[in-house]
């Protein structure tokens, strides 16, 4: 994850191999987190719950 400072939005890139990147980017790491989780579950590679 990193920060824009020009932009001011979080973004984050897949470290997993794919296709194509995977760069998710929002205004602020809460919503950055969500985007995080639901490319996860869509690609199948949840674990369960997890403690924050």
């Amino acid at each position: 994850m990193f920060y824009g400072p020009y932009t001011r939005r979080f973004y984050a890139i897949a470290a997993w191999s794919s296709p194509h990147p995977l760069v998710l980017d929002a205004d602020g790491v809460g919503e950055l987190r969500e985007l995080m989780r639901e490319a996860h579950v869509e690609l199948g590679l949840t674990q369960g719950p997890r403690a924050a």
